[in-house]
């Protein structure tokens, strides 16, 4: 019900509002114009499904191509006497039923109504109670749902714009029981700032006239969904069509919008014609119609740089003005827009202005598809596409920072929200560390606005208190031809390898020490580090020099002014994207060992260690990856063998000669290789690599770049120690041969051992107190999760929802949003997708809503933010204080 067969229904279901081939020519709209039943049946088989086959199988597999054909009948021909209505009509009819199942109110906001009620048609009849949470989570990241919850409005006569005021941008899955134990406070532990905002505010953004940067129309089609057209113009035709409907809707002199447009400049109305029709605009200069249109209609900028983020937001939409909206209503224009919108359509029959409508829509969720992550798509790769697209803006800083903080901290009951920057290296660290004063400055700047403006804290029960979390990117390096570790001197870092990128790093973490030591207070503010991004790129040996140097208490100030210098918070990014199960559970491990993790430290998410092993092998048989990745699986299996001999799962026999196997293709001579020597030398990549390391080797040892190079055909015969073993690692002749790809055989067989290393690994968190950040959309979309209701975080947990105190089930997890734009969501609604799968498992209610209590104390507690007692005021005080010694650290 959960899988596959249920996202291809959510992508069919909305296929008329989505699709760029609706917009180019509206297939259900041509067949409900046909009077002859014959010619609408070859019609429906030659043109409609046809179409319908292409769209789905770009992203969807369609196992059963009659139960498509009926789904088409059922959903779109099948309950509606189609020669009786307009298309118009059958689209409202959709977003009726949708809303009727979906939606309810409570407690003045918008909620999913999980339950089934009696008034509820059987349109999505086996998709009810609990089940339509795994739909929903999947619905509202194919489609603005925006449309849905406007249509609920309408469709109980809750038709004045106040009623608007109940809904933003997401509706809330939380019960009311839920909502209970989460009003108590909650802690937001694992998000990444560029991505806190939302789609609605993106859009809005679009929809201005205002001059945009090239970079913020550059929608990479062709990497993500396959297709290939220049979205921009589109976008600028949707916003010149959405400011005339605007315009139209807020007067009463034409009969209908068609006749309205009549009076309007020849440009305008052809491109609204091109748009109506379908057709592309390669050949019309859009950007001279709109200077035309700002021009006509008085359209300018009313702000500047300096004044409050909220102001520029409010008042570079052209519609604030247009509509006049009153003080009391408190929503964002584009849900009165659309109010208006399909108030109007569902009084008059006005093709002109629905057709309109409804590509405006179509591009809308066009765009919604390049910004937002479906579930279809597995892998950090995918996510990043997504994430550069969703982060796209070309707002001041201080407006950018407004919207995602009032984003966060006025969705629920927040008292912590740590935010993930990163640093941009500037080229040197004394430009990069002013870079990095200048974006503090901005950034608390802000803060300190919202918490000034008492307007926001009308209906808010805390102030929230915000930290930083400086996170490193995880890069690549690949230039292996310039590796060579005998050429090393101490000043090539790009001879050794990642030594380049690890420098770099170690500069960061420099200029995080420095600030938080010299700065009084900014300890409180800056309080943790993190390494992200995709993970194949960088793996965690490279950090450990990093994390060291971070962690390192010599030379360091405990107190600055008589005020404490609290120590940073380390978390990690690892097993979350993985090619073999093992590697993820690996990097998991190094982590703690070798990164020295312990006690309130944490893992970001973690998949590995709680995913489903039989179900992973059964969908990976077969795995591609790098020869020394595979060899390193092996010798860190070895290393637990020797730490665990009981473990009578691993056939350590096998493992040896599966590691001496690999080592014979990447060394050739195996003179002196032993498993131990092998382990050794991967040991040792955790050590950062200095000239030390290589002049260790002198005259005695007859070791010099001719006897060691594969390149130099005749050499003396080499006798391998874990020394010389490690030096391979930045050579380019072995380097080539270690990333050589190969293809590995999963077993069955294979099951009984990977879930013991999950258990060990575990145990091991549990009882060293490390955390588990999860984030449940975000896992489903990216990681080794079928769907929602296969979400692992009670594999990690079940302390109170199943008797027993095994270790491995009462590892302490978070639960968190990652990245909330991209995967369009809040923090109470992944609590509650957490909430209804427990649910769906058959625990107790009163169980999980103790075990809930109990994991958001967690994040409480964990949170690398000090739990302290002050106000708005203190707070306030605080941070203008730290604003004015940053301002003066270079003058």
């Amino acid at each position: 019900m959960y899988g596959k067969r249920m996202e291809l229904l959510v992508k069919l279901l909305t296929i008329p509002f989505n699709e760029i081939e609706f917009y180019k020519r509206d297939y259900l709209e041509e067949i409900y114009k046909m009077k002859d039943s014959k010619k609408a049946l070859n019609y429906k088989k030659k043109e409609l499904l046809p179409k319908i086959y292409e769209i789905l199988n770009k992203k969807q597999i369609i196992q059963n191509i009659d139960e498509v054909n009926l789904m088409v009948e059922k959903f779109f021909l099948d309950k509606i006497e189609c020669r009786q209505h307009n298309i118009n009509y059958i689209y409202m009819y959709l977003l009726r039923e949708l809303s009727e199942i979906f939606l309810t109110h409570r407690n003045g906001k918008i909620c999913l109504k999980y339950w089934s009620s009696n008034d509820e048609s059987e349109f999505l009849n086996p998709y009810k109670d609990i089940s339509k949470i795994a739909f929903w989570n999947s619905l509202n990241r194919v489609f603005t749902t925006d449309l849905i919850v406007i249509v609920y409005f309408l469709n109980n006569e809750m038709n004045d714009k106040l009623y608007l005021n109940s809904y933003h941008s997401i509706v809330s899955v939380d019960d009311l029981q839920l909502e209970q134990i989460l009003s108590k406070g909650m802690a937001e532990t694992h998000m990444h700032f560029g991505a806190g905002s939302n789609f609605v505010q993106a859009w809005q953004h679009l929809m201005t006239f205002k001059k945009k940067k090239e970079r913020v129309y550059q929608l990479e089609y062709a990497k993500i969904l396959g297709r290939n057209f220049d979205i921009e113009n589109y976008i600028k035709v949707a916003s010149i069509a959405r400011y005339f409907i605007a315009k139209y809707l807020n007067q009463n002199e034409y009969e209908n919008f068609e006749k309205y447009m009549v009076n309007e400049d020849v440009s305008i109305k052809y491109i609204l014609n091109y748009f109506y029709e379908g057709k592309d605009f390669k050949d019309i200069d859009i950007n001279k119609c709109i200077e035309e249109l700002k021009l006509k209609y008085n359209i300018y900028e009313k702000y500047d740089e300096n004044d409050n983020w909220s102001y520029i937001f409010a008042n570079e939409d052209v519609l604030f003005s247009v509509f006049n909206l009153r003080k009391d209503i408190k929503t964002t224009v584009e849900n009165i827009f659309l109010m208006e919108s399909l108030k109007y359509m569902c009084k008059n029959n006005d093709n002109y202005f629905n057709k309109i409508f409804w590509q405006y829509i179509r591009i809308k969720n066009e765009v919604f598809s390049i910004k937002v992550q479906s579930n279809t798509i597995k892998g950090l790769e995918n996510f990043q596409d997504y994430y550069s697209q969703s982060t796209i803006y070309d707002y001041t800083n201080k407006a950018h920072i407004g919207l995602i903080l009032h984003n966060q901290l006025f969705s629920g009951y927040l008292k912590k929200l740590e935010v993930r920057l990163s640093i941009k290296d500037q080229g040197n660290i004394r430009k990069t560390k002013r870079k990095v004063v200048d974006n503090l400055i901005e950034f608390f700047e802000v803060y300190i606005q919202i918490l000034k403006d008492d307007l926001n804290f009308k209906n808010i029960k805390f102030t929230p208190q915000i930290g930083i979390v400086y996170h490193f990117i995880k890069r690549e390096d690949v230039d292996y031809c310039d590796k060579c570790w005998f050429d090393y001197d101490g000043r090539e870092q790009r001879r050794i390898y990642y030594k380049k990128i690890q420098k770099q790093y170690i500069n960061q973490i420099e200029i995080i020490n420095e600030l938080r030591e010299k700065v009084n207070g900014l300890s409180n503010y800056i309080v943790g580090i993190d390494a992200a991004s995709i993970e194949n790129n960088t793996e965690p040996w490279v950090f450990a020099p990093v994390y060291e140097k971070a962690r390192d208490s010599k030379n360091k100030t405990i107190y600055k002014d008589n005020s404490r210098i609290r120590n940073l918070g380390f978390t990690f990014h690892a097993g979350e994207d993985f090619r073999h199960i093992v590697t993820g559970i690996r990097r998991i491990d190094e982590c703690v060992e070798h990164l020295k993790f312990h006690a309130g430290d944490r893992i970001g998410h973690a998949i590995a260690l709680g995913v489903d092993v039989d179900r992973w092998i059964k969908n990976n048989n077969v795995v591609i990856l790098p020869r020394i990745e595979y060899m390193e699986n092996l010798l860190w299996i070895w290393g637990l063998y020797k730490e665990n001999k009981n473990l009578y799962q691993f056939d350590i026999s096998y493992i040896e000669r599966k590691i001496l196997e690999s080592a014979k293709k990447i060394y050739t001579n195996t003179e002196g290789i032993t498993v131990y020597n092998l382990y050794s030398s991967y040991i040792e990549k955790f050590k950062e690599f200095d000239v030390k390391d290589k002049e260790q080797y002198g005259e005695d040892d007859k070791l010099d770049k001719n006897l060691f190079c594969l390149h130099v055909k005749e050499k003396e015969t080499n006798i391998w120690s874990a020394e010389k073993l490690k030096l391979t690692y930045n050579c380019v002749c072995y380097l080539e041969r270690m990333f050589e790809l190969i293809q590995v055989e999963v077993k069955r067989e294979d099951a009984d051992m990977i879930r013991a290393i999950q258990k060990i690994v575990s145990r091991r968190l549990s009882s060293e107190g490390i955390i588990v950040e999860t984030n449940p959309s975000s896992n489903t979309a990216i990681g080794e999760i079928e769907n929602l209701f296969e979400h692992y975080i009670c594999n990690l947990n079940k302390r109170g929802l199943e008797e027993g105190h095994d270790l491995e089930k009462a590892v302490m997890v978070t639960i968190n949003t990652d990245d909330p734009s991209v995967f369009n969501t809040n923090l109470v609604n992944e609590y509650g997708y957490i909430y209804y799968i427990l649910l769906e498992k058959g625990y107790a209610r009163e169980d999980i809503l103790m075990w809930i209590d109990s994991i958001r104390e967690i994040a409480i507690n964990s949170s690398f933010i000090e739990t302290r007692q002050i106000t708005r005021k203190e707070l306030i005080c605080e941070l203008c204080l730290i604003v004015q010694k940053l301002k003066e650290y270079y003058t």
